[in-house]
């Protein structure tokens, strides 16, 4: 995988759920190497991400077995930068 990919899915990979695009924005931060949006474009493309729109809302969802190749990832490198700890967030309503 591309290491901008594998960085995102590691940040991506602190939701327990689904997320919108800010949350997306509050874990991946400003700093990111490429557009957000086409990033996680990318992803869905690629099927690593799956898109959901509902009464107009977009969410999107990691698989399982990639959340916890993120996850791995997340404690292999030790990256936590706006990563938040190892705990998990939920913002499926």
């Amino acid at each position: 995988m591309h290491p901008g990919r594998t960085a995102a899915v590691g940040a991506l990979s602190v939701f327990a759920g689904s997320f919108e695009l800010q949350a997306a924005e509050d874990v991946c931060g400003e700093g990111h190497p490429v557009d957000l949006i086409d990033l996680l474009t990318s992803l869905v493309d690629k099927s690593i991400l799956i898109r959901t729109e509902s009464n107009g809302v977009v969410r999107f969802r990691l698989l399982d077995t990639l959340r916890d190749y993120g996850r791995e990832k997340i404690h292999e490198t030790g990256i936590t930068s706006n990563c938040g700890a190892a705990t998990s967030i939920r913002t499926d309503g």
